[in-house]
């Protein structure tokens, strides 16, 4: 019998507890912090509880501790854990000139694919800074920007940052959010997953 899981983007109250928790007894220690949130994660089941703890430590600005649980959730999810055989080909860049011209400029990711699979789902709103950065310098160096080493004459370096909240206060919308005021525009990149 197939069935189908719906998991929450929202963290509960005791999601967001669990991790002030870790972080108290952390002290300000990171590995620290990365015990016992493994240890925590062990313990967890039900994949929807394991994004939900890592929504609430990407919330409250603690990575390392969001990643730990989105590896269990990738372990628990299994259906929709990401392939190994993908990739992202970029296919457009959209420049929308941005509503507030003091805003930082957006840089948001919109799938192509054809048909909507659970993998571009999962791919889209589960795991986007890992599937998007290493593409990011595709979308940046033909406007004369990098978020690396700069090793062309005329190329800028701008700190790019991701946020789940790039859009709106609700997680539909996440993306890039690049530390460069002056930009006039939020770039809308069109994409689609190939298998490779």
């Amino acid at each position: 019998m197939n069935t189908k899981t719906t998991l929450s983007t929202v963290p509960e109250a005791k999601d967001v507890r669990r991790i002030a928790d870790i972080v108290t007894k952390a002290g300000g220690d990171t590995d620290k912090a990365i015990r016992l949130a493994r240890t925590m994660a062990k313990a967890i089941t039900s994949p929807d509880k394991a994004m939900r703890r890592s929504l609430a430590a990407r919330e409250a600005g603690y990575q390392d501790i969001e990643d730990v649980f989105l590896v269990r959730f990738k372990e628990l999810a299994g259906s929709v854990s990401k392939p190994e055989n993908f990739k992202i080909r970029l296919s457009g860049v959209k420049f929308v000139k941005k509503e507030k011209f003091d805003a930082k400029p957006r840089v948001y990711f919109w799938d192509k694919s054809s048909g909507q699979t659970g993998i571009d789902m999962f791919l889209q709103r589960w795991t986007p800074r890992q599937v998007f950065t290493p593409v990011l310098e595709e979308v940046l160096n033909p406007i004369g920007f990098t978020n690396h080493v700069v090793t062309k004459p005329g190329t800028r370096l701008v700190k790019a940052t991701w946020s789940q909240y790039a859009g709106c206060s609700c997680p539909c919308s996440p993306g890039f959010i690049l530390d460069m005021r002056s930009y006039e525009y939020d770039l809308h990149v069109s994409y689609t997953v190939v298998r490779s």
